[in-house]
C-alpha cells in the first residue's frame, strides 16, 4: 500500500480526544502530511458532534474514552448524518472488544494510538478501498435489478 491519502486531497480531518498533549502531537504529525488538513479538534462528545456538523470532515479520528458520551456513542450519532465521514476509533489499548464494539457502532475501523504514525495512511486506504468496492457492488446489483424489471 502507498502512503498517499485515498480521501479527497487535501483530506479534511477532525481529531477528537480529551488530551491536549496528544492532540498537539497528532496535529504536528498530520502537518507533515501535505494531503491531510486538520480542520478541527474536539475534547468531548457534544463538541465533536457540533464540529462534524459544522466542518463536514472527510475523516474523524475519535478516542473511545471522551467525556460527555463515550466514543462509541458519538460514532453512532455521526453515522446517522446524511453523508457521514469515515470514522476511525482510537485507543491506547489493542483489544478485540474495542475493535468489535467500534464496528458494531458504525465505525469504519479502529486503530491503536501507537500505530497511527506507522499505519494510519495505509489503514485508511484499506477502509476506502473496501467501501468503494461495496459501493460498486451495490450499484451493479441495483442496475441489474432495474434491467431485469
Amino acid at each position: 500500500m502507498t502512503s498517499e491519502s485515498p480521501l479527497p486531497c487535501p483530506c479534511r480531518v477532525l481529531l477528537v480526544d480529551e488530551n491536549d498533549a496528544f492532540l498537539d502531537g497528532l496535529t504536528d504529525w498530520f502537518e507533515t502530511k501535505l494531503e491531510i488538513d486538520v480542520i478541527g479538534r474536539a475534547h468531548t462528545g457534544d463538541e465533536a458532534l457540533r464540529r462534524v456538523s459544522r466542518f463536514k470532515p472527510d475523516l474523524v479520528l475519535i478516542d473511545v474514552g471522551i467525556p460527555e458520551g463515550n466514543g462509541f456513542d458519538v460514532v453512532q450519532s455521526i453515522k446517522v448524518e446524511p453523508t457521514p465521514p469515515l470514522v476511525v476509533v482510537m485507543s491506547f489499548h489493542d483489544s478485540q472488544h474495542i475493535r468489535t464494539t467500534a464496528l458494531s457502532n458504525g465505525a469504519d475501523g479502529s486503530i491503536t494510538k501507537a500505530d497511527i504514525p506507522q499505519h494510519l495512511a495505509a489503514y485508511i486506504e484499506t477502509i476506502v478501498d473496501h467501501q468503494e468496492s461495496n459501493s460498486t457492488t451495490a450499484r451493479n446489483q441495483s442496475g441489474r435489478s432495474r434491467n431485469n424489471s
